[in-house]
């Protein structure tokens, strides 16, 4: 299995895992997002796919944060249902971990990674902590990427 970048040519595969995953209204939302990718906007979400075979097995998204160009936004994390606890949510997370760490703009590498989520406590073994609790399960995550 590879963990690479987002092809546009397989939107509607990573489309048909948010609809497995969540709901229709959900999956039309993530293609919105995907889309952005390749429209050469100064700061589109890129998303990085785990495939292996030809078949997209899962996905995961990020943005420069409009808060501050030192936060980024962690995105749809999503693994098909059939390949769910196997490892591949991990490596997707990991690598978008790394590739954040990597960025540079204006000379600055970014501080923090902030993401939303109902599974709070699969995010914790990255490093992930509670912000801010709402709703009954919703959770914004902060990994602070100065303290790695």
């Amino acid at each position: 299995m590879k963990v690479r970048y987002l092809r546009k040519n397989e939107i509607d595969k990573t489309v048909k895992i948010i609809e497995e995953n969540n709901s229709k209204k959900y999956s039309l939302l993530a293609k919105k997002h995907l889309l952005a990718m390749f429209e050469n906007k100064m700061y589109e979400p890129k998303f990085m796919v785990a495939e292996e075979s030809g078949e997209i097995l899962g996905f995961v998204g990020y943005i420069m944060s409009s808060l501050s160009f030192r936060t980024y936004e962690m995105m749809w994390v999503n693994v098909s249902k059939r390949h769910q606890k196997s490892g591949i949510g991990t490596k997707l997370v990991s690598k978008v971990i790394s590739e954040i760490e990597l960025i540079k703009y204006k000379g600055e590498k970014p501080s923090n990674i902030l993401l939303s989520t109902l599974k709070p406590d699969y995010f914790k073994r990255f490093g992930f902590k509670t912000i801010l609790k709402f709703k009954k399960n919703k959770h914004i995550r902060a990994l602070d990427l100065n303290k790695k």
